[in-house]
């Protein structure tokens, strides 16, 4: 399967949802970033970063050799790759998928819609076009049609709108900024922290290390159910 994770503005969680969602549970996917500016790339492992405009013929012929690939589309590189794709205009049809994640934000939704009716104007199919509802918190769970109803009003007849497509706001994605730690490897994770915290024989940073630790891993299965959730009705659809 070949993914292409992208939407025209920034702060969606599109690198997160690269690095906890997609990344995980298709390890043979080659990872490939298209941004110039965000630092939250780097914590992918073994990903290629290109340039949308200098270097779009790799990526075509990426996709032409790739059976698993996952894109991360970087707000950065947006109009580039828009104006590539018009080029090549067959090259958005290789993705078998197009996740456009959104937050709850108006603004965010806006730029959505923007994103969506960008991409219905390069022909892309409906069905190939699916919203993914990112950073809604929990106690919202039952109320994402309300949340996001600027959204879905605008653009159900252009991409696939299901409200159990969403990645609740947890603690534990902000912790991991900066690390290559994903929430599936903590969710394995077998360490005693919490002995290792008690230990007085260790620093006082490894101590606080310990804790952190002890604290992602006591949250990382919910998260990870979250995320197996969302796999899954992506998958199937």
């Amino acid at each position: 399967m070949k993914i292409l994770v992208a939407n025209l503005s920034g702060n969606m969680g599109k690198t997160t949802i690269v690095k906890h969602l997609l990344s995980p549970r298709m390890p043979d996917a080659r990872i490939v970033i298209l941004e110039s500016i965000n630092a939250g790339s780097d914590e992918i492992r073994s990903a290629i970063r290109l340039n949308a405009d200098d270097e779009f013929g790799s990526l075509v012929d990426i996709l032409a050799i790739e059976d698993e690939l996952v894109v991360d589309l970087g707000s950065s590189e947006s109009k580039d790759m828009i104006r590539k794709l018009k080029e090549y205009e067959s090259a958005i049809h290789d993705f078998d998928l197009v996740i456009v994640p959104v937050v709850a934000d108006p603004k965010a939704q806006e730029d959505t819609i923007s994103t969506i009716m960008t991409l219905n104007a390069l022909n892309l199919p409906k069905e190939k076009i699916r919203i993914l509802f990112n950073k809604v918190p929990v106690h919202m769970a039952g109320k994402v049609g309300i949340l996001f109803s600027q959204l879905i009003d605008a653009v159900q007849d252009m991409a696939v709108v299901d409200t159990n497509l969403v990645i609740f706001q947890f603690e534990i994605y902000n912790s991991l900024k900066g690390s290559m730690s994903t929430v599936t490897e903590l969710a394995g994770d077998q360490t005693d922290w919490k002995s290792i915290a008690r230990n007085s024989a260790i620093s006082e940073p490894d101590r606080i290390d310990a804790l952190q630790n002890n604290r992602n891993q006591k949250a990382a299965p919910t998260a990870m159910r979250n995320l197996d959730n969302v796999f899954d009705s992506l998958i199937c659809v």
